[in-house]
């Protein structure tokens, strides 16, 4: 393996390419850390700011950024709100620098973040960083668990720093997480823009990862490239404004039905927060004894499904779900006629939470499945056609026209 400063050598970036995009919507006392990590680890980088609808200062703390600070440093007021994903790619519309990347509000870097992140970073890969997070969220493969501070007023980054380098040396290896980096052009080129409609409620990146996936792109993680993550800490938990206040459960739940109907199955990732795409079939779930309930909660997962003769229960199930998808085509009787690559037979009345997790994941047993024809698999009756992939839509989205200028 080559090692470090023989990376350096090779990568054609430096410090000046790389534009950063950080939104924020009421997170001042982050950002005022963020920031001076930023300018305490460069100077040559260019920092991009948005204030996202603020309410808490940050418009006034933009103009007191002056002399040397304000180096390379651009603060845009965003009055009405718009949420961290459309101003991200406005952001990397606006550069104009090689290198593109993201941070978040509530992140602090350490002090060699940048020259880690060009290490390995070309025209074909996206590199990220490792989170070092503290203990509110189960460890992961993808980043270290450590306390330096739940809030901006406890925050120790002397303790941060000596975790950071104390911690052995490891090799770069395969995953996607942020904060990320790309070459502008391939971004621009192969991806274009986020997916808006999974915006602001968590899958517009599982959504990203599965597209750079798509595109070819190759997805590294480097070990040394830290940044501590105060795990949103901020304005989705101050008092009166908490998540639940937000609908924020219910919007989850969307959006997480509409990745399903766009890629047959849930989000997946390895250990390290690799993506692995499942192939999508067209599949049909074929169920007896269905009802309102089990409509609802299978429809996204397939194709086409066919239930119970009760128009009643299909318009009931209408008028309450929405999606960018025709769902009444996608809603068939029991009684017509089946045209699916893959049909799964089954009775409702028998499923379990271990037959749900089989048939949200049928794709991957049938990815491994060489043969067509009939077979038995639990409860359910598989009847395969033909093993043919339905590629995925919309890999890349062109950019919006509300992307191409800059803010106020």
């Amino acid at each position: 393996m080559n090692n470090f400063s023989e990376l350096l050598i090779k990568n054609p970036y430096t410090e000046k390419d790389i534009t950063v995009v950080v939104p924020s919507y009421n997170n001042l006392e982050y950002l005022k850390l963020l920031f001076k990590s930023v300018r305490d680890a460069s100077k040559d980088v260019q920092l991009l700011i948005y204030a996202d609808g603020c309410t808490d200062g940050t418009e006034e703390w933009f103009h007191s950024i002056k002399g040397e600070e304000a180096v390379n440093t651009y603060a845009f007021i965003q009055k009405e709100r718009v949420g961290h994903t459309v101003l991200y790619d406005r952001g990397f519309q606006w550069s104009g620098t090689k290198v593109v990347g993201i941070l978040h509000a509530d992140m602090v870097i350490h002090k060699d973040f940048f020259k880690n992140i060009l290490a390995g970073l070309d025209e074909n890969t996206v590199v990220c960083g490792t989170c070092v997070e503290p203990p509110l969220h189960p460890p992961g493969g993808e980043k270290h668990i450590f306390d330096a501070g739940l809030y901006p007023h406890d925050f120790n980054v002397d303790a941060f720093t000596e975790f950071c380098l104390k911690l052995p040396v490891e090799p770069n290896r395969p995953g996607i997480f942020a904060p990320w980096f790309i070459v502008r052009e391939t971004y621009l080129r192969l991806i274009g823009q986020h997916d808006l409609r999974f915006a602001p409620y968590g899958y517009e990146d599982c959504d990203l990862f599965a597209r750079m996936f798509a595109a070819g792109l190759r997805l590294l993680q480097n070990r040394s490239a830290f940044v501590y993550h105060f795990t949103q800490r901020g304005h989705k938990w101050s008092k009166g404004i908490g998540i639940e206040n937000l609908g924020y459960k219910e919007q989850m739940k969307h959006t997480q039905r509409e990745y399903a109907r766009k890629y047959g199955t849930d989000p997946r990732f390895d250990e390290n927060h690799y993506p692995i795409p499942a192939p999508k079939y067209d599949v049909g779930f074929v169920v007896e004894n269905s009802n309102p309930a089990i409509l609802s909660l299978l429809e996204p997962y397939c194709s086409t499904i066919y239930v119970n003769e009760d128009k009643s229960n299909v318009d009931q199930y209408l008028q309450t779900e929405r999606s960018v998808y025709n769902l009444r085509s996608r809603i068939k009787s029991l009684t017509a006629d089946k045209t699916n690559d893959v049909l799964i037979t089954f009775d409702a009345n028998k499923l379990s939470r271990f037959t749900m997790e089989v048939l949200f994941n049928f794709p991957l047993i049938i990815q491994d499945t060489d043969d067509v024809g009939t077979f038995e698999y639990d409860i359910f009756t598989v009847n395969i056609s033909q093993l043919k992939e339905v590629p995925h839509e919309r890999s890349f989205i062109p950019m919006e026209e509300s992307h191409r200028s800059s803010t106020d």
